[in-house]
């Protein structure tokens, strides 16, 4: 998604429907940026075994809201904290979100490096 003034993102608005094949993946490099979508599903065509969302080092605030992601390999890759989602769903996603870790080349490292996730809420769909 690249239109530099563009806040916000309806995704029913852009594919003009509520149930979409996605064959590449939908980068996005903004700073901050609120991504609708209305209840929309997104499915990996069948060939494609990329992510649905690429989501920039650059990104700060990335909203994802009322979306599910169904068939994907990897529904996000992302190399910060910048996700945010809401109400988003993952069908049959072997890697729901991909975090991309950069450390100092050439460097000697010593840490942790740990899994964490804050969940404020999960619902079953029935």
């Amino acid at each position: 998604i690249k239109y530099s003034s563009v806040k916000e993102v309806f995704l029913t608005r852009i594919f003009n429907k509520s149930q979409s094949t996605i064959n590449d993946s939908i980068v996005i490099q903004k700073d901050s940026l609120r991504i609708h979508g209305g209840g929309i599903i997104l499915i990996a065509d069948s060939v494609y075994h990329g992510p649905a969302f690429i989501l920039s080092a650059n990104c700060k605030y990335i909203l994802i809201d009322s979306v599910t992601l169904q068939n994907f390999d990897i529904g996000f890759v992302v190399h910060n904290t910048a996700l945010h989602l809401k109400n988003v769903r993952f069908k049959n996603c072997s890697v729901p979100v991909e975090h991309k870790i950069h450390l100092p080349d050439d460097r000697t490292i010593s840490g942790k490096i740990g899994d964490s996730l804050h969940i404020d809420s999960v619902k079953l769909k029935h």
